[in-house]
């Protein structure tokens, strides 16, 4: 579980709650919670802020699952695709 749907859940906070406070749609709360999609620096910024959570935090753990991702994207690549992209 991720430190989004945590604190959600710690506060007893519907998805469609934290939609309608954080301006946010509530599918797009549930990609990001289950994974499926990262948020912009904005939406961690203001969803952390309706979460109660210190900004930095929520920034560092946003920061390492876009890194992440990065790798796992550059696993799933080609090889010919990683060769070029090492070259540009």
């Amino acid at each position: 579980m991720n430190i989004l749907k945590t604190q959600r859940n710690h506060l007893k906070l519907k998805v469609k709650d934290l939609a309608q406070v954080s301006g946010i749609d509530q599918a797009l709360i549930s990609k990001f919670e289950n994974g499926k999609l990262l948020p912009t620096k904005l939406q961690i910024i203001t969803l952390s802020k309706h979460l109660q959570l210190p900004v930095e935090d929520v920034l560092t753990w946003w920061m390492k699952e876009k890194i992440f991702a990065q790798i796992d994207d550059y696993q799933k690549a080609p090889q010919s695709e990683v060769l070029f992209t090492l070259y540009i």
